[in-house]
């Protein structure tokens, strides 16, 4: 609805400027800030919130003074009372300002210093929009991500794959296109809303609770650790078939994690020290996809029959060692973007139904004669890195690839004064 409404005012050019902030269940005054500063085009340079403050008040103020401009500023999704102040306005607001503030509570627009008269509510979902985010899976994914977060779009379709949502698709391309097609649709009924990061949509808050508050039909959960344990957030008697866990400062997980049924784990944000029992993945025996962002030393799976797909996104690994995955030979999606590996090895080319391999970002990567010989089913690989950090190829790994491209439907690459160069791929 907020996206329709901006885009209106837009049509209707009321205002020369829109500046639109989500604010979010846990904002940071110094970031609302910045992001109005720089939307108005006058970035701060101050470090004190009280000056920056100060400093946006006097730039609203001549704004208003010269009269040439109408802006309309939009609060998006605001959780607690907003102080004005903070960001350089007051109560009534400068000539030409016009504020749109949305919550899900009342007492909050109250809070701000807004008139009773000025107070609109809205409904709730229609039924059969609530039947459309009931009966989903793109959606449900996107309850996966923590809130105010960009969305993927290209991890919804690899988690999908994993969960093997798009049977009658033969293809990674198919299912992307697929998967492009869901989000157009949720964007138009205003369940998903477009994001500033290119490939990525967000979920609003209240989306996000009511796909989580059915559990019975979704059977998942996203929980952050804030006490160093998830053992009093998670129930024991829960049949969780998908789980997003942020660890962030938990030293060792529970023991006593026990959940049977589990098709999809996200764990993400974790400590370095972080400590997984021994055990940790025994009971997971229907886990189909395994998903680690920016975690140090996680615990890599090994011969889980069902594990479909995994994602090693940002992650320190112990040794830069991958060569127990060549045991998952179920794999068909394998994400090791940014995780410092430095040596592809030669058990990898026992994943005979990987599909995708991502290996962006793994600088200086040396990879072992063989390894692209022996995916025959590869259809998508990315080798994407940063400038000065080239992949180290061999002429055995070009002369491979360049038999392998010819089965690729996607194929990136990047060559810095590379002595072996793939040719005619």
């Amino acid at each position: 609805m907020m996206e329709q409404l901006e885009k209106a005012v837009e049509d209707k050019k009321t205002f020369e400027w829109i500046v639109k902030v989500t604010i979010g269940k846990n904002h940071n005054q110094v970031d609302i800030q910045t992001t109005i500063a720089e939307r108005i085009g006058e970035p701060l340079s101050e470090k004190d919130k009280d000056t920056r403050a100060d400093r946006l008040k006097e730039r609203f103020q001549r704004i208003s003074e010269e009269g040439k401009k109408k802006i309309l500023i939009i609060l998006d999704d605001v959780w607690e009372k907003i102080n004005l102040k903070d960001i350089g306005l007051s109560s009534p607001l400068p000539n030409g300002f016009k504020l749109l503030l949305t919550s899900r509570e009342e007492d909050i627009c109250t809070q701000t210093d807004i008139e009773t008269s000025l107070i609109f509510k809205i409904g709730v979902l229609k039924e059969e929009e609530a039947k459309k985010l009931k009966n989903g899976t793109t959606r449900f994914t996107c309850g996966l991500f923590l809130e105010d977060s960009n969305i993927q779009k290209e991890d919804l379709q690899r988690y999908g794959w994993g969960l093997n949502f798009y049977q009658s698709v033969r293809t990674i391309a198919g299912a992307r296109w697929r998967v492009n097609t869901c989000v157009n649709k949720l964007i138009r009924s205003n369940l998903l809303i477009k994001s500033d990061c290119e490939g990525s949509v967000k979920m609003h808050d209240l989306v996000r609770d009511f796909v989580l508050s059915k559990f019975s039909v979704v059977k998942q959960a996203s929980i952050v650790s804030h006490d160093n344990n998830f053992s009093d957030l998670l129930e024991e008697d829960e049949s969780y078939e998908r789980l997003l866990l942020k660890c962030g400062s938990m030293l060792e997980f529970p023991t006593h994690f026990n959940h049977k049924n589990l098709k999809l784990l996200k764990l993400m944000d974790g400590d370095k020290l972080l400590k997984f029992p021994e055990d940790f993945y025994t009971s997971m025996k229907k886990l189909e996809v395994l998903s680690y962002m920016n975690m140090h030393q996680p615990l890599l799976p090994q011969c889980m029959t069902n594990l479909r797909a995994l994602c090693l996104r940002s992650c320190s690994l112990v040794d830069n060692d991958v060569s127990i995955l060549g045991d998952l030979i179920s794999l068909e999606v394998l994400n090791l973007a940014g995780c410092g590996i430095h040596k592809l090895p030669s058990k990898l080319g026992n994943l005979k139904r990987l599909k995708l391999l991502d290996l962006s970002g793994c600088v200086s990567l040396y990879i072992d004669d063989g390894v692209f010989e022996n995916l025959n089913q590869l259809e998508e690989l990315y080798m994407g890195v940063c400038q000065e950090s080239c992949i180290r190829f061999s002429d055995t790994n070009c002369d491979e690839l360049k038999i392998l491209s010819r089965k690729l439907f996607a194929l990136e690459l990047e060559f810095f004064n590379n002595k072996a160069q793939p040719v005619n791929v």
